[in-house]
């Protein structure tokens, strides 16, 4: 496993899309990943903040599927899941709690070649992998469980929802909370939700309305989107085009079926953010840090 700091050494870059990584913690350590070259590269970090893994290695062990994204990871609670799109599907490896890979040839998720934007959280039992990918030209979610001995529950991948023809692909985001799955994904001018059940079954779609006037400007067009699960609601947060051509940060709660509780708000606005927001729980509380154009981070 790789250092944390990347293959440029302390502070030094990663190649090809490695600039996007993902983290997942358990009590005690957190997985990194990241892609380099034809290889996820990632390294434990633990509670102190050190680096446990000194050797250099990949984490998909193969070159038969090479990543052709970045990989986002999930645990439960021991283990960790990292997932990726290969050049012939959805790919998943199993990294155990010593670090070591326990699928050196990647699990086969889904052997759908047009998957895009895979993400993956953790429900109740088992992991849940989304993706996107086109359908008779509409963007069409798809989902699929993997428990955590690495087996794929489903026969076939479960088509959650759909948005309608002219959206393009821009990202998707999975969280889990209250006994379901929530998948949230960018179209033209709204943001897309839909459920899934713990147990595999899909259970509607919605249209969330984030178009409308939030700081004095109608917004338009969400790009980045993400979810999270607090304890009592989910909180979705997009970068969303205003009318004048800015970018703002929105945040929303969502009940368990997706129905809006609050009116959305910006949290930043136009010059300060660069279209990139997340969030993680941080105690009772939750912590949202984004870019801004100035090339820093921030966080609230």
């Amino acid at each position: 496993m790789g250092a944390a700091t990347g293959p440029g050494g302390a502070g030094g870059g990663v190649s090809g899309f490695g600039q996007q990584t993902d983290v997942a913690c358990t009590a005690e350590s957190c997985l990194v990943a990241w892609a380099h070259g034809s290889a996820l590269v990632g390294a434990r970090v633990g509670p102190t903040g050190t680096v446990l893994d000194s050797s250099s290695g990949a984490l998909t062990g193969t070159v038969l599927e090479p990543p052709l994204s970045a990989g986002f990871v999930a645990t439960d609670g021991s283990d960790f899941l990292v997932v990726w799109k290969g050049p012939t599907g959805v790919m998943a490896t199993r990294i155990a709690a010593s670090g070591a890979v326990l699928d050196p040839q990647g699990i086969v998720v889904s052997a759908h070649a047009g998957s895009r934007f895979v993400k993956v959280t953790r429900g109740n039992g088992h992991y849940i992998v989304a993706w996107l990918e086109t359908v008779q030209n509409t963007p069409t979610a798809y989902a699929t469980r993997v428990d955590s001995e690495g087996v794929v529950l489903d026969a076939s991948p479960i088509p959650v929802g759909q948005s309608v023809a002219e959206d393009m692909f821009i990202d998707l985001a999975v969280g889990f909370g209250d006994g379901t799955a929530v998948l949230l994904w960018p179209g033209h001018q709204d943001l897309y939700g839909a459920r899934l059940s713990n147990a595999g079954e899909p259970l509607d779609r919605q249209t969330l309305a984030l178009n409308q006037s939030v700081a004095g400007q109608l917004l338009y067009a969400p790009r980045t989107v993400s979810v999270l699960f607090d304890g009592s609601s989910f909180l979705a947060l997009a970068s969303v085009v205003s009318q004048s051509g800015k970018l703002h940060l929105v945040a929303a709660h969502l009940d368990s079926n997706l129905a809006l509780i609050d009116a959305p708000t910006a949290l930043v606005n136009g010059a300060e953010f660069d279209g990139f927001g997340r969030a993680a729980s941080l105690g009772p509380s939750v912590l949202v840090a984004w870019a801004q154009s100035t090339g820093d981070i921030s966080a609230i």
